[in-house]
């Protein structure tokens, strides 16, 4: 092969990739609305799942988590961590939290939460995060009920 035809050869085969490349974009978005969306749970419209906003309306969905006694009082793991588990723990009070609701939220946004670590090829130390207690916490004033609230892991779990 000649030096003279080489930079036809690169001529052509730039000019191909380059004309592909629209047609790639096209199929590619054409793929993209494609995937069938995921609809979220019965009443979680709004935040999207794996951001500030998702875990805001979980926060808002537990609320003051007030309770009576310590049977009241629930622990449940949010977020997640790239090696597994959540990276955070929630009191909730089945007395005044829909806890299906809350459930399929802390799943769904787990779940999105470790898509993104994956896609994103994020690594973590594999430290599991140990199941904290959880107790109804009695205000200052005894007229009001409790607030259900973590305990120290040691505490054990519930």
């Amino acid at each position: 092969m000649g030096l003279e035809s080489m930079p036809m050869k690169l001529e052509a085969k730039c000019s191909a990739r380059i004309s592909a490349w629209p047609l790639f974009a096209f199929a590619w978005v054409a793929v993209a609305w494609a995937q069938p969306s995921v609809a979220p749970a019965s009443g979680a419209e709004g935040a999207a799942p794996g951001t500030p906003a998702a875990m805001a309306q979980i926060d808002a969905l537990i609320g003051e988590a007030a309770c009576r006694r310590d049977d009241d009082c629930r622990v449940i793991g949010v977020g997640a961590n790239a090696c597994g588990g959540p990276d955070a723990y929630r009191a909730w009070s089945v007395n005044h939290t829909d806890g299906p609701l809350l459930e399929a939220l802390v799943a769904r946004d787990a779940a999105a939460r470790r898509q993104a670590m994956e896609r994103q090829g994020i690594a973590s130390t594999c430290a599991i995060l140990p199941v904290p207690g959880v107790a109804c916490v009695a205000p200052a004033s005894q007229a009001a009920s409790g607030r259900c609230a973590l305990l120290p892991s040691a505490a054990g779990l519930k």
